[in-house]
């Protein structure tokens, strides 16, 4: 038996049926209200009755039309101030679209830009959407469940704080791309990032002086603590440290780059180490770092970035290179983790200075 708040979802929900009915092709009509529904399933009663059926409706015609064409792996977004005339539907709020391929971390990161930006949020939705498109990536067809033909698609859906300068519309549509990028690195690479951390446990210590077994054994256990989805893997990269000309100089592995630590044209790929703060300096009396990173996150929480970082030696107990890994802790697990394991068991520097 349906409760009364259900029975008005219901009834407000069939007046934007109706709209839709009356404005749309009977395809389309039916697109659009499969994807009112979606829309429409987690929000508030007292959102969902703010607006006239007639608005929602225009409103549901627009973002069908947003979301017409979209290749995978694109981002799909604007940021505008909905306008009756143009738009068919007007809106107190500047509002903020963004249609992506499904993947952790999207809303919280999306909301963490506005924030940045000191733009109020009023109002967050997210449905996720099994999405059918061709192969030039024209809309063809919603479901209700995943199919052979249909991918995850992410739309959020956000009100913010009324903008009117175009510069100001413009920095919210260039931040939230470059983060989102972000995001879709630090996804895709995560799966090579986790395989980077067990060649680092695998080889752990070898070859390192004065390095006792008890140590080495707490350090491995560490790592594969952090393995063990209590790390927010960020990015990755190799370094050797190469000496030239009496100066030891702490190079990229080329192509070893991962999620936000990928190569590019801006990268850059060997400093002397002693650019680096003499506290950090490769000390192999202390074969495992962590500690906090000089870049704050730039997805899903804000803060600075944990670092952890493992020297690799050769044969005779040089320090040749490290694996480096930056993402996010969890607090509270990370800081029961250290209660657990004395910092000075596991050879551990608190360095604030490192760059990423």
């Amino acid at each position: 038996m349906q409760s009364n708040n259900e029975n008005a979802r219901q009834a407000v929900l069939e007046q934007i049926r109706d709209e839709l009915t009356s404005r749309l092709p009977a395809k389309t009509a039916g697109q659009a209200m499969f994807f009112s529904d979606v829309f429409f399933k987690r929000v508030p009663m007292n959102e969902l009755t703010g607006e006239a059926p007639s608005v929602y409706a225009a409103m549901f015609v627009s973002q069908l039309e947003f979301l017409q064409q979209r290749k995978p792996g694109d981002l799909s977004i604007r940021v505008f101030n909905p306008d009756e005339n143009r738009d068919g539907w007007g809106c107190d709020h500047t509002v903020v679209e963004l249609v992506n391929d499904d993947m952790p971390f999207l809303v919280d990161t999306a909301n963490m830009v506005l924030q940045e930006l000191n733009l109020g949020v009023h109002l967050i939705i997210h449905p996720i959407l099994n999405v059918e498109r061709d192969a030039s990536g024209k809309l063809r067809a919603f479901h209700t469940r995943a199919t052979g033909h249909s991918g995850k698609e992410s739309f959020i859906h956000i009100h913010v704080e009324k903008q009117t300068a175009p510069a100001v519309l413009a920095s919210v549509d260039s931040l939230l791309r470059s983060r989102m990028a972000k995001v879709r690195a630090t996804v895709e690479d995560w799966r090579p990032m986790t395989e980077s951390l067990e060649l680092a446990i695998g080889e752990f210590g070898e070859n390192a002086p004065d390095l006792t077994k008890a140590v080495r054994k707490e350090c491995i256990k560490f790592l594969k603590w952090v393995g063990d989805d209590h790390f927010m893997f960020i990015g990755a990269r190799n370094y050797d440290i190469v000496q030239k000309d009496n100066t030891a100089t702490l190079k990229v592995v080329d192509g070893t780059g991962l999620g936000l630590l990928r190569e590019d044209e801006r990268t850059t790929l060997s400093r002397p180490i002693t650019s680096v703060s003499a506290e950090s300096r490769f000390n192999p009396n202390a074969p495992l770092i962590v500690t906090k990173a000089n870049t704050r996150s730039p997805m899903h929480r804000s803060g600075y970035m944990d670092y952890i970082g493992v020297l690799r030696f050769d044969k005779n107990g040089k320090v040749i290179g490290e694996r480096r890994f930056i993402g996010m802790f969890t607090s509270l697990a990370y800081q029961q983790r250290l209660a657990q394991t004395p910092l000075v068991s596991m050879k551990v520097k608190t360095v604030l200075e490192i760059p990423v």
